[in-house]
């Protein structure tokens, strides 16, 4: 083989393992913990309320999608205010298709870096965990 092919070659193989490799974020999740870790990271990245409804359970998806103008932008700024970062998880118990999760991260409220305490409540439909409930509660301190 003449050189520039050989280049092409390798360049070739190297772009299939690339593309052929799947992100952690669209893997399919085989613990609940993981899901809810990937919807954070989807919810982080979002411009609008379809990049992480896919997340969530088909109720709230349907509701959330079905949404236009100012009532999708106040859902879709709601949950961005709900971002926690640095989230860790304390306990993750499975029982059949419903899984809860508590852990703890750092959010912002009122322009405040918050240690929040933050709960989940997941379903599995179609094989996958998807969000049926979340929220995370913490201590704002008075300035």
């Amino acid at each position: 083989m003449k050189p520039p092919l050989i280049i092409l070659s390798l360049f070739l193989a190297l772009v299939t393992c690339v593309f052929a490799t799947s992100s952690p974020v669209d893997a399919q999740a085989s613990k609940p913990s993981d899901a809810y870790k990937q919807f954070l990271a989807r919810l982080y990245w979002a411009k609008q309320l379809k990049d992480f409804t896919f997340c969530m359970q088909e109720s709230t998806r349907t509701h959330m999608e079905s949404l236009t103008g100012q009532e999708a932008r106040d859902a879709f700024l709601r949950y961005k205010r709900s971002y926690v970062a640095k989230f860790k998880v304390i306990k993750e118990e499975v029982v059949e298709d419903r899984a809860f999760i508590e852990g703890e991260g750092i959010a912002v409220e009122s322009g405040q870096r918050v240690k929040a305490h933050v709960r989940a409540q997941m379903v599995r439909e179609g094989g996958a965990w998807k969000v049926m409930f979340t929220n995370w509660s913490g201590t704002i301190y008075g300035r």
